[in-house]
Parts: C-alpha cells; sequence; structure tokens
C-alpha cells in the first residue's frame, strides 16, 4: 500500500513490499492546500521495514510519541536511532527508509511545501543547513509536543468544521514545533533534562549525563542534590517521569546504542565499557527503551533493504 501526501506523489510511505506481522494503517487527520496532516499507527510483534519518498520541495515535521524507528537515507551508510517522544523535520528530494521496533508505533506528520513558509524555510537552512542536507534532523524528549493526543482531536475537529479556516492556526502550532526541533541536539536522547527543574536536581542530572558509567547510587546523588535519599526519590520521580536509577540506566544505553549502530565493537566490551554488569543486561535495557534487540540493530550494518521507491 501507498500512502500519497498533498501535492500528488510530494510524499509517500510505501509498506507494500514488507511483510507486516500485525497491524499498520494510514489516515488524514486534515488536509487543505497548504498543508496536510496524516498519522500512521501500527501494533507489530515483530519488526518491519518502512519506505518513504519526499519531493522535491516538500516538508514533512513527524512526532513520534510513541515507538522506535531507525532511519536511513538513500546512499549513506549511518542509521539514526528515532526513539519515542521525539520529533524529526526532513526536506526533499530525499527517499529514506525505516526499521521499525515491535510494539506499538504513533507517527503524526505535517506536510507542507517549503514555499508555503518562505520565512520558515531560510530560517531551517540558516540554523542547521548541513543537517538538512543529511535529509533530516531529529530531536528528543521536549521538543515533541506534550499533548500530541490533544492535538490529534483537535486537528479532526478543524477537519470537519472549515479546515481552511484554521489552516493559520495550524502554520502557527507548527512553527513553535519547527522552532523546538532546531534548538534542541540532533542526537539521540533516551534520557532528556526536564525544562523548570530546581538547579540543585539539574546539576545532578548534568553530572550523570556526562559521566553515566559511574557508580551512582541513590545516597551519592542525594549528597550532590543536597537532598535526603527519601525526598529525592520522590521528588526525582515527580520532576522527570521516573526514578533515578532508570534516569541513569537511560544515559548508559544511550551510549551503548551508539556504539551498537556505528562500530563493530564486541556487545560485551559495550556493556562493559558502558556501565553495564553484563550483556543481558544491555539486552534488556535496549529491548526495554526502544522495543529492539542489540543483534537487530547490528544486523542493519550489513543487512540492507531496496530503499529505492518504485
Amino acid at each position: 500500500m501507498k500512502k500519497e501526501g498533498i501535492a500528488g506523489e510530494s510524499f509517500i510511505i510505501d509498506y507494500e513490499s514488507s511483510e507486516v506481522d500485525g497491524s499498520l494503517v494510514s489516515d488524514t487527520l486534515y488536509e487543505s492546500d497548504g498543508l496536510s496532516v496524516e498519522t500512521l499507527t501500527a501494533t507489530l510483534r515483530k519488526p518491519c521495514w518502512v519506505r518513504y519518498s519526499l519531493a522535491q520541495g516538500t516538508c514533512v515535521m513527524r512526532l513520534n510519541p510513541t515507538g522506535t524507528m531507525l532511519l536511513r537515507a538513500r546512499d549513506r551508510p549511518t542509521w539514526r536511532v528515532i526513539p519515542p517522544t521525539s520529533a524529526t523535520l526532513s526536506l526533499g528530494p530525499v527517499e529514506f527508509t525505516t526499521y521499525m521496533s515491535r510494539g506499538e508505533h504513533m507517527g503524526l506528520y505535517f506536510i507542507w511545501p517549503a514555499m508555503e513558509t518562505r520565512a520558515l524555510y531560510r530560517w531551517i537552512m540558516e540554523t542547521d543547513a548541513n543537517a538538512m542536507r543529511r535529509a533530516f534532523f531529529v530531536t528528543s524528549g521536549s521538543a515533541m509536543d506534550a499533548n500530541p493526543a490533544g492535538l490529534i482531536k483537535s486537528m479532526r475537529d478543524m477537519s470537519r468544521k472549515n479546515p481552511h479556516q484554521h489552516l493559520p492556526q495550524l502554520f502557527a502550532h507548527l512553527h513553535t514545533l519547527v522552532g523546538r526541533v532546531l534548538v534542541a541536539p540532533n542526537e539521540l536522547t533516551l534520557a532528556s533534562i526536564p525544562p523548570d527543574i530546581p538547579d540543585s536536581v539539574q546539576g545532578l542530572l548534568e553530572q550523570v549525563k556526562k559521566n553515566p558509567t559511574g557508580e551512582w547510587s541513590l545516597k551519592e546523588a542525594s549528597n550532590i542534590a543536597g537532598y535526603s535519599p527519601f525526598h529525592l526519590s520522590r521528588t526525582f520521580k515527580t520532576l522527570v517521569g521516573y526514578g533515578f536509577p532508570e534516569f541513569v540506566d537511560r544515559c548508559r544505553t544511550e551510549l551503548a546504542v551508539a556504539a551498537l549502530v556505528s562500530s563493530e565493537e564486541p556487545v560485551d566490551d559495550i556493556a562493559s565499557r558502558c556501565g553495564f554488569g553484563s550483556s543481558h543486561g544491555l539486552r534488556e535495557s535496549v529491548k526495554e527503551y526502544l522495543g529492539l534487540l542489540p543483534s537487530e540493530l547490528r544486523a542493519l550494518r550489513s543487512e540492507l533493504p531496496p530503499v529505492s521507491i518504485g
């Protein structure tokens, strides 16, 4: 099946040639002359390939609330990991392949001709033209819209009433999303530092991010933050959304995933160097946060499907 976006074949999602073990459904939420908003939802029992084609002069902003994808542009040797709660910005022409992890997926696509937003297009190119020439710019954490479910409901309501009337409102929201992505780091982030947290906790998180392989006990962390272990544990979960041990584990997994997709270093060595007690511990963390196995990440380096759209 192929899903066409605005302007004919300006944006195509092709999963016809992939064996899908589960369900994969695309839908149009909103459509006008200058903007189309699409969704792609999936429940996968095993990973599958999905291919995309983006025409010259077309922009796509993808919000990724749930599910992990690995993304590779045609003729590029490097795979990028697109984790849950991330956003991706792409500018055509480009063809790329994604490897979707097992589990639940939700993708929300804003598709528009670059010339519909000339000032925004110039800002994108001036902010990070090199990243856009590499076909995509990805960020994670707070850059993604905080309430995608609410956004989807709002767009459905707009589409039922008068799509053209609400176009300025959607473009205003799109400017905000693009801004969030371009000011955030263009890197894999599984443990983001929330905005507006106390300086003492922020300092602790920054130290963990710099040295995730250290011996990070709750007692040591509470001494750095100036809290009791009990108070830090309770406060940390409220501020970050999960406990301190998981934050450390996520930081270590970031390091390990980067090594898995970019080097030939043995998995056991990566696990040891990144602070895991064993390769089993690394395997369980990668599977929990990304829905993939280290062996699957590693296999992508040599087992590549065709990436052209035809």
